[in-house]
């Protein structure tokens, strides 16, 4: 029941659980983990092996840095690095 929006790039060994959704203009780099029923907006950029929990919804234009695990819904645009991500700019 995933959903995966238009002009989306998925790079190898990347994995997307259960009923997530991903929007348009997306980059999900290599060795990303989306866990299930999460909601990932447009214009999102995933870097290398982030994750992203169950349930988390991010919002469009968001940049989260590489090895960052986002545990709480991102609604405001922007970059969000580190464990747990939080917004740097």
């Amino acid at each position: 029941n995933n959903k995966i929006g238009k002009h989306t790039t998925i790079y190898q060994h990347c994995s997307l659980s259960h009923d997530t959704t991903v929007g348009d203009y997306c980059n999900i780099t290599p060795g990303v983990h989306i866990a299930g029923r999460c909601k990932i907006g447009n214009c999102v950029y995933l870097g290398i092996g982030c994750v992203i929990s169950n349930d988390v919804s991010i919002c469009d234009d968001v940049i989260v840095g590489a090895g960052a695990v986002v545990i709480d819904n991102i609604t405001e645009s922007g970059t969000y690095v580190g464990v747990p991500a939080r917004k740097i700019k």
